[in-house]
Order: structure tokens, then C-alpha cells, then sequence
């Protein structure tokens, strides 16, 4: 392994540089002048087999023990960036909620607690087939924090609220914590891409110590990525 005298040595050596400029002026014997990010290069010169037009896109070549080497004209036309293209975000409703615990098949329907020994559960049973095969951008869940809080979100792969519950990741702390406001909650992309893929039936709230007690529509939202290339 390199030490630090090494590391700092390479950082004093000379580095080659590969430059994209604009030529600006050329004199008579044939040296240019160059635009690149606003300021410019003077006495450039080239191979012998570019001749220098103004307003040429040449690439260059920058090494200071040598100077600066225009190799030639960029035929190549200028790349646009990506286009942002806004998406239409897919929104899911919960068929159904629930809250698991304490007994290992105890369910309350219709309500989502937070506790120790319960999770508050949402289920979906499908609509996510626009987004199969498609880049997330967000993913979000729209919830009320009534009392305490924060949520830990986890998925499970439950398609009823019966039976034993089986979550599966790692509980995820979305951000935002006013109470009484309905909000959407931010949640990790994996959760939006397991529910699209079916690999989870739907979301839970944990609890790591704390209580709290949740309302509001349970929707999901997944927006697309909003770049096409």
C-alpha cells in the first residue's frame, strides 16, 4: 500500500489532460488561441494533420512539461442532455388494514397501532402492473400520525390480515413527524420495487419502543423515473 509521501509526491507530478475547446484565433504560423470555460489557451498546437478553422470543437491534449496538442476537429455532434420528462405517478389503495400482535396470530382489523409487539399493517392486492419493468423515482405512503410516532416501515408479505405475519427487510425511519397532518411519508425504492415484483403484499409499521397510533388513506405512490434517454 502506497504511504503518504507516495500519495503526495503524485499529486505534485505533472498530469496529461484531455481538453474539449473552441478555436478563437490562429495566427501565421498556424499556433491557436482557444476557448475553454471562459477563459482562454494561447499558443496551441496541432498535429500536422488538422488545419485550424475558427470556431472548430477540437480535443486536446494538456501536459505541462510539454504544452498543449490539438489533435483535431470533434466531428461528432454535440450530445443534448437527458430530457426531464415529468411522469404520471401510479396510486395504489390499501384493500385492507390491520394491526398484528401481541398474540402470534392476534389481527384487529380496521385500525394501525404501533407498539411493542405490534405492527400496523396495510395490504394491497394489486395495481401496480403500469410500473413493471419501469425506474422508480419516489415512493411514498400516505398516512396521519394521530399520536406518537415516528414510523419504521417494513414490508410483509401477508395478502389478508389472518394468519401469522411474515415482514421481511429492515425497518426504514421515513422523515416527517407532525401529528394530526395528513402527509405523504417517504419510502425506501426497494419497498416500491418489491410491490411491483409481488416479492411483498403490502407495508407495515414497527415499533422500537415507541407507540403510536395512524389513519389517513394508507395510498402508495410511485412515480417513475422523470428522465428518458
Amino acid at each position: 500500500m502506497a504511504d503518504l509521501s507516495d500519495l503526495l509526491g503524485e499529486l505534485n507530478r505533472p498530469r496529461l489532460v484531455w481538453l474539449s475547446a473552441i478555436v478563437t484565433a490562429v495566427d501565421v504560423n498556424g499556433l491557436m488561441t482557444l476557448s475553454y470555460r471562459g477563459g482562454n489557451i494561447f499558443r496551441a498546437a496541432h498535429l500536422a494533420s488538422y488545419t485550424p478553422v475558427i470556431g472548430d470543437r477540437v480535443e486536446v491534449l494538456s501536459y505541462e512539461p510539454m504544452g498543449v496538442l490539438v489533435l483535431g476537429k470533434n466531428a461528432a455532434p454535440a450530445v443534448a442532455p437527458p430530457t426531464l420528462v415529468p411522469q404520471t405517478p401510479v396510486i395504489v389503495n390499501p384493500t385492507a388494514r390491520a394491526t398484528y400482535g401481541p398474540g402470534i396470530t392476534d389481527w384487529t382489523p380496521g385500525v394501525l397501532d404501533q407498539g411493542p409487539g405490534k405492527v400496523a399493517c396495510l395490504f394491497y392486492s394489486g395495481g401496480f402492473a403500469p410500473l413493471v419493468g419501469v425506474a422508480l423515482q419516489s415512493v411514498e405512503v400516505e398516512l396521519t400520525i394521530d399520536s406518537g410516532g415516528p414510523p419504521d416501515f417494513i414490508g410483509h408479505q401477508n395478502d389478508l390480515p389472518s394468519g401469522a405475519l411474515t415482514t421481511t427487510g429492515v425497518p426504514y425511519r421515513s422523515p416527517g413527524t407532525s401529528l394530526g397532518t395528513s402527509m405523504w411519508m417517504s419510502l425506501p425504492i426497494g419497498i416500491g420495487q418489491a410491490l411491483v415484483s409481488g416479492a411483498i403484499r403490502g407495508i407495515g409499521i414497527v415499533s422500537n419502543g415507541q407507540t403510536g397510533s395512524y389513519s389517513g388513506t394508507g395510498r402508495v405512490r410511485l412515480t417513475p423515473l422523470s428522465v428518458t434517454i
